[in-house]
């Protein structure tokens, strides 16, 4: 600071002054007369208020025609540590240390999320139908209501071990032809939110498979082995069973839709590959 500078100057030049007026010197005493005139002192247009270390108010004096100011109150009032090595005979002063606060940390307060009946878009499609064991959640919209189901496909069962739980399932239920052999998969649907207070009917037609270059697979009528997927389901229900298909016996990579629309647009697509 220019002005700490120029006072701190001023002070040490008090201080290695001696009192005979005309010379420097280490030490020796003279007697003079010192002289009192309301002398202040000011900072940037303040007056500073000079006190000694006990708190006592202190007043610069001229001896010499020469204005003497104690160092101390002086010292203090401009801030700096004052302190005196009687050993050396010096007024020390020193600029106190200064510590750059922390800067407080502001604590982050989450967002809040509010419920959206909206699901996040699925990243699996036509093109990548989620594999086995993996849920998609799917909107189906009707012409007056929609509702929100959660569907997985749990497990598969393709040629001959679909075709023997189907054929114990009921004897009427016919063999595939040559080129053709059962896929019997094991369905969880859960209705999650109904746009109206209505139930909404769980079924192995709202599923149609299609070939692994996007051919749809004509539905066969089969009975399925209990259980069966085929019930009525209000909001926050539950319900799992079998549903099958005929699919060519040389199709490496068959898929089936839930809820898709009737122009083939939306629904949940799911591999039928283990």
């Amino acid at each position: 600071m220019k002005h700490k500078s120029f006072l701190a100057g001023m002070i040490t030049m008090l201080l290695i002054f001696a009192l005979t007026g005309t010379a420097i010197a280490t030490t020796g005493k003279v007697q003079k007369e010192i002289e009192y005139r309301d002398i202040k002192v000011s900072l940037d247009g303040k007056v500073l208020d000079l006190r000694d270390a006990k708190g006592n108010a202190v007043e610069p004096f001229m001896f010499g025609g020469t204005n003497y100011i104690p160092a101390r109150a002086l010292a203090e009032a401009l801030g700096l540590n004052v302190a005196w090595d009687s050993a050396n005979a010096t007024v020390v002063l020193t600029t106190p240390k200064t510590t750059t606060p922390a800067t407080p940390v502001t604590p982050v307060t989450p967002p809040v999320v509010k419920d959206d009946p909206t699901p996040a878009k699925s990243s699996y499609s036509r093109t990548n139908p989620a594999p086995i064991g993996t849920p998609q959640q799917v909107t189906v919209t009707n012409s007056t209501w929609s509702y929100i189901a959660t569907v997985e496909i749990t497990n598969v069962f393709r040629g001959q071990a679909a075709w023997a739980a189907i054929r114990e399932a009921n004897s009427f239920n016919e063999a595939p032809t040559d080129s053709r052999e059962y896929v019997l998969a094991t369905v969880k649907v859960t209705i999650d939110s109904v746009s109206t207070d209505r139930a909404v009917s769980v079924k192995e037609s709202n599923f149609k498979a299609f070939s692994g270059t996007n051919a749809e697979y004509e539905r066969e009528a089969t009975v399925e082995p209990s259980p069966q997927l085929n019930g009525d389901l209000y909001e926050g229900a539950s319900t799992e069973g079998f549903v099958s298909f005929v699919v060519n016996t040389d199709d490496p990579a068959p898929k089936v839709v839930y809820g898709a629309a009737y122009d083939g647009t939306g629904g949940a697509w799911f591999s039928l590959s283990k």
